[in-house]
C-alpha cells in the first residue's frame, strides 16, 4: 500500500444544519455547517444568530471533485461564520466518522441526510489535513466507500470490483461478485455488492493468482524432472547389475 496527497482521518462533526435554499431535499447545493452557538441579537434580544463552521463539498474545495469522493462525503473546515440568521437553517442532518458512516450504510439505517467527513479543509490556505492518504488497487486511488472492494488474501492489498473487471474480467472478481454480474435475474449489482463481504479470505487477485500458478507450474516441472532423473539412475543401476563383471575385476577375498 503507498501514500497520495491527503490522508484518511475521522469526522470532526456530528451534527449540522442545511442552510440556503428552500427546498431542503436540494443537498447537492444546500450548505452545510455544525452549530457552535447560538445567541441572541437586537435591543430586545429576540433575534436570534448562529455561529456555524462550515462543511465543503468536494468541489467547493481545492482541485474539485474527484473520482474517491463519495456522493455524500463532506470537507471539514476551519471556516467559522458569526450572525447567521436562525431562520436561514432548514433543518438538522448528521454527519458521521466514515466508520460509523460505514456501520451504518450495512445496516440499512441511512437516510439523505446521513453524510460523512474524513478530511479537513484550511479555506484560507486551500490545503487539506492530513496531507497524505493511503491508496489501494490499480488505480492507485484513496477508499471510497461507495465503490466496493476485495482485499486479497495473498498480498493484502485492496482492489475495486470496477477496476478488476476493465482489466481483467469477471474471472478476476471474488465468486460471489461473479455470479451477480453474470446473473442478470438477480437483484441491482450496487445493492448485490452492499451485501457481499468485503474480505473474502479465500480470494485472490489476479496478481498473486498468476504469480501462484507461476511458481505451481515450476514445482511440478521440478518434480518431473527428478523423477526423470531418478528413474534414469534406475535403469542404469538395474541394467549394470545385469551385466557379469569380468573376473579380474572382483575383489580378492581371504
Amino acid at each position: 500500500m503507498s501514500c497520495a496527497p491527503l490522508a484518511s482521518g475521522s469526522s470532526r462533526f456530528d451534527l449540522g444544519v442545511w442552510r440556503g435554499l428552500d427546498d431542503i431535499r436540494d443537498k447537492i447545493t444546500v450548505p452545510v455547517g455544525r452549530v457552535l452557538r447560538i445567541a441572541s441579537s437586537g435591543s430586545s434580544g429576540t433575534s436570534l444568530r448562529l455561529r456555524v463552521n462550515w462543511l465543503y463539498r468536494p468541489e467547493e474545495a481545492e482541485g474539485g471533485r474527484k473520482s474517491f469522493y463519495g456522493q455524500q462525503e463532506l470537507l471539514a473546515s476551519d471556516h467559522i461564520d458569526d450572525g447567521i440568521p436562525i431562520a436561514s437553517a432548514l433543518g438538522c442532518c448528521r454527519v458521521h466518522a466514515l466508520q460509523q458512516y460505514m456501520q451504518l450504510r450495512d445496516e440499512g439505517k441511512l437516510t439523505d441526510a446521513d453524510f460523512y467527513s474524513r478530511y479537513l479543509y484550511k479555506s484560507d490556505a486551500r490545503t487539506f489535513e492530513p496531507e497524505m492518504v493511503p491508496v489501494h488497487c490499480l488505480c492507485e486511488l484513496p477508499f471510497n466507500p461507495e465503490k466496493p472492494m476485495s482485499q486479497c488474501s495473498a498480498c493484502g492489498e485492496w482492489y475495486h470490483h470496477e477496476c478488476l473487471l476493465q482489466q481483467y474480467g469477471p474471472s478476476s472478481l471474488p465468486a460471489a461478485t461473479a455470479a451477480a454480474i453474470a446473473d442478470p435475474q438477480q437483484q441491482q449489482l450496487q445493492q448485490q455488492h452492499q451485501q457481499l463481504q468485503q474480505h473474502e479470505s479465500s480470494w485472490m487477485c489476479p496478481l498473486c493468482s498468476r504469480a501462484l500458478h507461476d511458481t505451481q507450474q515450476q514445482q511440478q516441472q521440478q518434480q518431473q524432472q527428478q523423477l526423470e532423473v531418478q528413474s534414469a539412475m534406475g535403469s542404469a543401476v538395474t541394467q549394470h547389475a545385469q551385466q557379469a563383471w569380468p573376473q579380474d575385476l572382483w575383489p580378492a577375498v581371504k
